[in-house]
């Protein structure tokens, strides 16, 4: 491979920072788990890392927890090493919702060897009058680059982060964590839309980070999995997940799987499933 054309690029996700904590045997299995990523990051010279989300279990981190996470990125992501790729998009709309809209290793004040870029999750959300999370803490710190973020809740305009490492150009969409049904409704009534660059639209490689549930549709090929919104025939969420856990809130006699990867709306057998691929329930 041609390293001057060559993204690298460490995908982690649900790292869950702070689960079992306070667990005497567990405690530190999350922290020693994000300090594995981030070594092998720095072993591997990774140009940058993306994170999808559920960066931390809660929304409201521990202190320990916040001190943990910040002292592994600053050990890992900061130092001189060049950073060989450029931004092309304007930052001030891909950043919009930081108090310093531009990526963090072409801040003067700061030394990044490996920029992180991260969607929010369910479980560390924003939340409160102000909107902010746990990720808000570190983009302002200067050791993440938060993105993905949508503040309407009529529609999502998705402004790529244009990257460009020699001949290679990369848009980077993002999604962070987002009601189901309410992202359902978005993409049924054509309230979601994603734009391209003006110039040179076929060169791009196009990635897209979304934090959302996930199908096994039966309709569909068997090995495929797919991002999916379930509903009533009426548009009514009938279920709710917890921890990976679906919980059915009342039965319908007939649902509907919403397979964003598919058609956009058909009638489908389908099986939740949790991230491991343990079936909670069917419905047929």
């Amino acid at each position: 491979l041609d390293d001057e054309d060559t993204f690298k690029i460490l995908i982690a996700t649900d790292i869950h920072l702070g689960y079992l904590e306070k667990d005497a045997v567990r405690g530190n299995d999350t922290f020693n788990t994000f300090d594995e990523i981030l070594k092998c990051a720095k072993q591997n010279q990774v140009d940058f890392i993306l994170l999808g989300g559920d960066l931390f279990h809660e929304n409201k981190p521990s202190r320990r927890c916040l001190h943990s996470c910040i002292s592994l990125l600053r050990k890992y992501c900061m130092g001189d090493t060049p950073i060989l790729f450029d931004v092309l998009s304007d930052q001030a709309v891909n950043f919009s919702n930081s108090k310093f809209p531009w990526v963090n290793y072409q801040d003067e004040n700061l030394n990044i060897s490996i920029p992180v870029f991260s969607v929010h999750g369910n479980h560390d959300d924003p939340t409160g009058a102000d909107g902010l999370c746990a990720l808000d803490l570190l983009s302002s710190a200067g050791l993440v680059n938060h993105f993905g973020r949508s503040q309407s809740v009529e529609r999502i305009e998705i402004s790529p982060v244009l990257l460009q490492k020699g001949s290679t150009k990369l848009a980077l969409y993002g999604i962070g964590s987002i009601p189901d049904e309410r992202l359902y409704r978005m993409f049924v009534n054509n309230q979601v839309t994603m734009l391209r660059p003006k110039e040179d639209q076929d060169q791009w490689f196009n990635l897209f980070t979304i934090h959302q549930n996930r199908c096994v549709c039966l309709y569909c090929p068997p090995e495929q999995v797919c991002v999916f919104i379930l509903s009533s025939r009426t548009g009514v969420c009938v279920y709710t997940v917890h921890q990976n856990r679906c919980v059915c809130v009342y039965t319908v006699h007939q649902n509907r799987c919403v397979c964003l990867y598919c058609s956009v709306e058909q009638v489908c057998v389908f099986i939740l499933s949790t991230r491991t691929g343990v079936c909670v329930y069917t419905v047929q």
